[in-house]
């Protein structure tokens, strides 16, 4: 670090720390490379150079599977980005080598290296021969390869047709072994297509983009139009395409099928079934001409009405179509509507912009119903409409036009057809009393990420404040009072534990109990409680409602809300992080829902940290003053915080520690109650190795975290000790944390990915930022690295510490207490040289 001044710049911190990753990189000091590429991913708006950064640091220094797993994430944010696919190819497994490789062989501006290195891979897994052709300045350009020994033949199909015997290049610049190859330029006029054979099989092909034939105009007119574009997944169409016929005449519509070259015998086959009888209108492109463009197609035979775009993977109930005719007559200016969706987007439930499994048939019938109970004709605007079930008005299908065709076979142009609607003066809004389920992906499988990417960047150049404006609608949220009401009316029928927290550490201790639960358990239910806003949210594990439930606790009434929704509930038990914060009349109603746990996360109910260093009346000294001493006694409010928690063992409450340090605490202070034990942790011998990097736990900022992290660092650069302090987590202000410049602040750190960024760091001790919480994690964590801890002792010496680890006085101040930790650095780090020493002599 050496005090690195670019580190703690405010303006310029992303950009600092990725040139910092990038210069260490290139030096061969892959560690730090590493923790400046680290923090870089965790701040948020990483890209895939970001995760590419990181991952080539971690790989050199020799953390493969951490380097695996950046270079798959940097491929799944960008596989278009030629630095990406370059290294994809050089390090990436079979599966991933071949994403990259066709995504720069279909890349017309690929650099001959990687074109090359693109070849062979393909080659290698079998691939006969690749044709590849563009047109510039009137003429078809490009090249084929094939395997050596062939003799290929190329057919241009036009009138007439031509053949002619290709002869290979021997300097050409993508010939490799076993590879040949030639540079073509033909003549594009009256070119259907060309096709690569050897030895009388089709090998490889290009088509000319296909003139979309005339189509048959609809035999009558409607009031309403339906256009599902199909292509595979027989079985999800037949079920979108039945449940739509089955609601067409309530609405006098109909269905428009448009079969996009379809590979699927047995769904062209029942196509064509229905349209014999009457049931649709079937139109079949030529080619694969993709979603716009087939659209397009059938828009251009659907005369007057209002027309509904649907995905074939869509699940549409009874009646929705109506309900969206009615409501898109609510107000002229409504010109596209789209409904809640367990696959959405932005109109996702229960949770924005993540993707729910498809419910069965009868499911998405009763979500429907309650959505419509719950919200019934509530529009709310959108930045764009969504175009799995996108309804659009006749009056906006005129102004607008047609689909724009710039986006290939899919994805983004339902977005900007919705973003010229509004510069038309036209609404796209959320129908939150209807909902449509949504299977998502069947169409493009393996493919989708690359034309999302593609595509988000051709939406970006032309509608470059669009993404900022979605940005602002997810932080603001509109959608969260209509996912909340539906919520309130569906009580989930799966077994709950419930888990009561106040915001903060409290909080975030819940969380993690949360995601420890078994799969085949009762799943969590978390009820958080915001004390300045009075405000009670319920959330269950990712993907399963509740997810927007808030309470109003500011009165009565709130707190009779939540319990008549939580008594719905088939709670098997409650777990309560006790919290002066958390309101007398929901601690009182908790006993009454079912069998109360007390949960102790921490000693700071118990008593209070020592003063702050300035009290201390004798700082020389290395054993806590009576101020310090007293400290931990003489809060006014430790003896009213004691009094709950003997009151409620008292009565009879379970108490359930989290640790084996409050697990002493508790039977000490509670001899009569009765006390859970908590999880063991096995017994380990410390690694010898030591001094050189100590790594401080901080999985919630606290200005005691803060406070006792700048200690450290000033008693570490006062003794001018070279010792590094890496913060595993966030700090209220990780710039004034990092300004000493002996210490590095990671950023937020999931709790499964700290052995594996502990080992990374390069971390030689262990510590936590608080005095009274997280013993469990460090002790978990010290166990599963082999590192020695330094931790505060609440059991005046009756827990074992090992001889290699540290037990701290609580009493001590911060600057005690970094003394203290400076002197066992530097006497494991002289151990570990004397250590050293001896393994050379002998």
């Amino acid at each position: 670090m050496n005090g690195e001044p670019l580190l703690i710049d405010r303006g310029g911190h992303d950009e600092a720390l990725a040139r910092l990753a990038a210069e260490r990189l290139r030096r061969g000091d892959f560690a730090s490379a590493f923790r400046f590429a680290d923090r870089r991913c965790r701040l948020g708006a990483a890209d895939a150079l970001d995760f590419l950064l990181r991952s080539e640091s971690a790989r050199g220094a020799g953390l493969e599977a951490l380097a695996r797993a950046d270079l798959v994430r940097a491929l799944d944010l960008d596989p278009t980005h030629r630095a990406v696919l370059r290294f994809v190819l050089q390090w990436g497994h079979r599966d991933e080598k071949l994403i990259a490789a066709r995504a720069a062989i279909d890349d017309p501006a690929c650099g001959l290296d990687l074109l090359r290195l693109a070849l062979a891979e393909v080659f290698a897994e079998g691939t006969p021969a690749i044709l590849r052709l563009q047109t510039i300045a009137g003429r078809l350009t490009g090249w084929a390869a094939w395997r050596a020994g062939e003799a290929p033949d190329l057919l241009e199909r036009r009138d007439p047709c031509t053949t002619t015997l290709l002869t290979p290049a021997p300097q050409h610049p993508l010939r490799l072994e076993g590879v040949e190859a030639v540079d073509l330029s033909l003549d594009p006029e009256g070119l259907a297509g060309v096709t690569l054979r050897c030895r009388g099989r089709h090998v490889a092909s290009w088509a000319a983009a296909p003139e979309a034939p005339a189509a048959a105009r609809a035999t009558q007119s409607a009031r309403l139009w339906v256009i599902v574009p199909v292509y595979e997944d027989f079985a999800a169409t037949r079920a979108c395409l039945t449940a739509a016929m089955a609601q067409l005449d309530e609405v006098g519509g109909r269905v428009v099928v448009v079969d996009d070259a379809s590979p699927n015998a047995a769904l062209s086959g029942w196509l064509d079934i229905n349209a014999a009888s009457g049931r649709l209108e079937l139109i079949r492109n030529p080619e694969n001409l993709g979603f716009a463009a087939s659209v397009n197609r059938a828009l251009s035979i659907c005369d007057g009405g209002d027309v509904i775009l649907l995905n074939a993977d869509a699940l549409p109930p009874r009646g929705v179509f109506a309900r969206l005719a009615a409501l898109s007559r609510a107000a002229p200016d409504v010109g596209a509507l789209t409904p809640l969706s367990n696959n959405g987007e932005t109109c996702s439930f229960p949770i924005p912009n993540a993707c729910s499994p498809l419910p069965g048939e009868r499911e998405v019938a009763r979500l429907d119903a309650l959505a419509r109970q719950a919200n019934g004709d509530l529009l709310i605007d959108l930045p764009n409409g969504i175009g799995f079930c996108l309804y659009i008005t006749r009056a906006c299908l005129d102004a607008v036009g047609p689909l724009p065709e710039v986006y290939g076979r899919g994805y983004y142009e339902d977005v900007e057809f919705c973003l010229r609607a509004r510069e038309k003066g036209f609404r796209t809004v959320c129908a939150a009393g209807v909902y449509v389920g949504h299977a998502g992906s069947l169409s493009f499988g393996a493919e989708k990420r690359r034309l999302v990417v593609r595509n988000m960047q051709a939406l970006r150049s032309r509608f470059p404040g669009h993404e900022a404006e979605c940005a602002a609608f997810l932080r603001a949220d509109p959608l969260n009072r209509a996912r909340a009401a539906l919520e309130r009316l569906d009580a989930p029928l799966r077994p709950f534990r419930l888990i009561v927290a106040a915001l903060g550490a409290d909080a975030a201790d819940a969380e993690a109990e949360a995601a420890g639960f078994a799969a085949d358990a009762p799943a969590p239910l978390i009820c958080r409680y915001d004390p300045q806003q009075r405000l009670a949210t319920l959330r269950g594990p990712a993907g399963v409602s509740p997810q927007s439930l808030e309470f109003d606790l500011s009165e009565p009434r709130g707190f009779d809300a939540l319990g008549k929704w939580l008594v719905r509930l088939r709670l098997t038990g409650i777990t309560l992080f006790f919290s002066h914060a958390l309101p007398a009349p929901l601690l009182a109603m908790l006993p009454r829902l079912g069998e109360l746990e007390l949960a102790i996360a921490g000693l700071e109910w118990f008593a209070r940290p020592p003063r702050p260093e300035r009290t201390c009346q004798h700082l020389a000294d290395a054993q806590p003053c009576p101020a310090c001493a007293h400290a931990l006694s003489d809060c006014p409010d430790t003896a009213q915080r004691l009094r709950f928690w003997q009151e409620a063992a008292g009565a009879g409450a379970t108490l359930r520690p989290l640790d084996q340090m409050t697990a002493y605490v508790a039977r000490r202070l509670f001899p009569q109650a009765r006390v859970l034990s908590p999880p063991d942790v096995a017994a380990f011998t410390p690694q010898v190795e030591g001094g050189r990097v100590l790594g401080l736990l901080s999985p919630q900022p606290e200005a005691g975290a803060d406070a006792l992290a700048l200690s450290l660092a000033h008693a570490l650069r006062r003794r001018g000790d070279p010792a590094l302090l890496v913060v595993f987590g966030a700090c209220l202000d990780d710039f004034a944390a990092m300004a000493p410049g002996n210490v590095l602040v990671t950023g937020p750190v999931e709790e499964a990915q700290l052995p594996d960024l502990v080992a990374a760091h390069g971390v030689t001790e262990l510590m936590s930022g608080s005095r009274t919480r997280h013993f469990g994690r460090l002790d978990a964590l010290a166990a599963a690295c082999r590192l020695p801890r330094a931790s505060f002792d609440w059991s005046s010496g009756a827990l074992p510490f090992h001889s290699a680890e540290l037990a701290l006085d609580p009493r001590l101040c911060d600057r005690k207490t970094a003394e203290r930790v400076a002197d066992w650095l530097a006497a494991r780090r002289a151990m570990d040289s004397e250590a050293r020493a001896r393994n050379e002599s002998a």
